[in-house]
């Protein structure tokens, strides 16, 4: 008799290995594939931010310089000054300084309305604001250059000395203001002799600029040195004059100064911030280099990276000239 066995299937225990490696082999990549495509996102929307923030800062700088009247240029290329005039809504005009600075990994930007502070030097008082950080290069080069004239190099520091507002001070450029008057020698030897040339208080109407035939020689008068109130609110600058008298000569700047007397202290400062006069009184001659690199076109360099996503890129950008 034939006696029957029912045959049971299933999986040998060498299939079931294989397939738990087959099944750990296929998660494995697709954790990779996840996780590569996560990393991947990551760094798009990085770099997508780096470029577009990188951008954003030159296209600013650039700006800024389009519409500068002074662009100066540290000599290590890691900050400028910019100069720039706007009206305020009396008809009048603000200067202000704004410096672009590397510090770090960041740059900073410095506000200045109050005096000229050129680089290296970073304006005392001015807290900076931080336009971007993660930054690996930041190059400012001069493309094309021009040299300043004294008058715009030059600015006058203004102290109080007595009453309530002893201590108070304020810096201006010389070339600001309806108080300072420009004259050739002839303009001022003209009003000298009809008796209208006494500190400039008596210059009524004020001239306009008129060379002569010796554009090189002529006399800046500020009358009353008149500053904005936040320098002395309650202040009387009546006799608060002073008249400077330039020859240039081939680069040099030979400088004569004529001081009126009053209860202020008036120092003549240089373009870096650097005190070429100290308020002695009398007449003082002094020779002096006056001219900085005046950038007309730069070129700003900037780089990004965080992350291990980085960006670069360079902007040119020209200057529109203004003329005192």
């Amino acid at each position: 008799m034939w006696r029957l066995h029912k045959r049971v299937s299933g999986f040998t225990v060498a299939e079931l290995l294989l397939a738990l490696a087959l099944t750990a082999l296929l998660m494995t990549a697709v954790g990779f594939a996840m996780n590569s495509a996560g990393q991947s996102s990551k760094y798009n929307r990085t770099k997508a931010e780096l470029v577009a923030r990188a951008r954003g800062v030159l296209d600013r700088m650039a700006r800024d310089i389009r519409c500068a009247e002074a662009t100066i240029v540290n000599e290590d290329g890691s900050a400028v000054n910019i100069m720039v005039v706007r009206q305020d809504d009396d008809g009048g005009t603000i200067t202000t300084w704004r410096q672009y600075r590397r510090v770090g990994d960041q740059i900073i930007i410095y506000d200045d309305t109050h005096a000229i502070v050129l680089p290296p030097s970073v304006p005392e008082g001015i807290e900076g604001e931080v336009l971007t950080s993660d930054v690996t290069t930041f190059n400012i080069h001069t493309l094309i250059a021009s040299t300043r004239s004294i008058t715009e190099t030059l600015s006058c520091r203004i102290t109080s000395t007595c009453g309530p507002n002893a201590g108070n001070e304020l810096t201006v450029p010389m070339e600001e203001g309806p108080y300072v008057l420009k004259l050739s020698q002839t303009q001022y030897d003209n009003l000298r002799d009809i008796g209208q040339m006494h500190e400039c208080v008596d210059v009524d109407p004020r001239p306009s600029y008129e060379p002569d035939d010796d554009p090189d020689t002529y006399w800046l008068c500020l009358e009353d040195a008149q500053a904005p109130e936040v320098a002395l609110p309650d202040g009387d600058w009546d006799f608060n004059d002073f008249m400077l008298k330039v020859t240039e000569n081939g680069g040099q700047v030979e400088m004569e100064v004529h001081w009126g007397t009053a209860a202020y202290d008036r120092d003549v400062m240089g373009p870096d911030g650097e005190l070429l006069y100290g308020d002695i009184g009398g007449t003082h001659t002094y020779t002096y280099v006056p001219y900085s690199v005046d950038a007309d076109t730069v070129r700003i360099d900037l780089g990004l990276e965080r992350d291990n996503a980085e960006t670069s890129g360079s902007i040119t950008a020209t200057q529109r000239k203004a003329v005192f």
